[in-house]
């Protein structure tokens, strides 16, 4: 089971990342990898909602799918990877959309009790989106008793002197059972973010 993690975008670039980390002491351990995919209704009327299936490689048999948050609630399903065969042959009423489709591959490091992940996320497998950071504290998955530290350990750790807030946090009003949903939750709406900008960007070009 995970600890508490935090999952947010900056301007920094991988390289700086990973310099700054080693100046930490932090010592890289592995490759990581997170992927999203939206299947959207095939028909507006059907009243079928757009689902999102995620993937993170510290959680290799599992199959994370997100609903999207209506009145501050969402759901989510864990399920094992069997379930991406499944999903095919839902076509009438769901399809990919593989042009928003999201990829984060990044460097795993370990500093004491945190873990930071560091990794560039990019869409349709060409386009350079951002800079995504995962800092978790792994002894622990209360996050009334761990967001202090994790937003403490990110201004040390970017010391950028930028204030930052764990938005995801204050939606769903979580004080304990952080479980590794959250994390997958957090990762989307970055993704979302991001695929929003793009969208506004190409509006604005025109």
């Amino acid at each position: 089971m995970p600890g508490v993690v935090w999952v947010f975008e900056v301007k920094h670039s991988q390289k700086a990342l990973h310099e700054k980390a080693l100046k930490m002491g932090a010592i890289p351990t592995t490759k990581y990898k997170v992927d999203h995919l939206m299947y959207r209704p095939t028909r507006k009327e059907s009243g079928i909602q757009p689902v999102s299936l995620l993937h993170h490689s510290r959680f290799p048999m599992s199959t994370f799918s997100i609903g999207p948050r209506i009145d501050g609630k969402q759901s989510v399903c864990i399920s094992d990877r069997g379930f991406d065969l499944i999903m095919p042959k839902l076509k009438v009423g769901l399809t990919p959309d593989h042009a928003g489709f999201f990829e984060v591959n990044g460097q795993e490091y370990t500093l004491n009790d945190f873990f930071i992940r560091v990794g560039v996320a990019s869409m349709a497998h060409t386009t350079t989106k951002g800079t995504v950071v995962e800092i978790e504290f792994h002894p622990s998955a209360i996050v009334t008793n761990v967001l202090p530290l994790l937003l403490s350990f990110a201004q040390q750790f970017l010391d950028d002197n930028i204030k930052r807030s764990a938005a995801y946090f204050k939606q769903q009003k979580r004080s304990t059972n952080f479980g590794a949903q959250d994390i997958l939750a957090q990762y989307l709406d970055v993704f979302t973010e991001m695929r929003r900008r793009s969208t506004v960007t190409g509006l604005s070009a025109f």
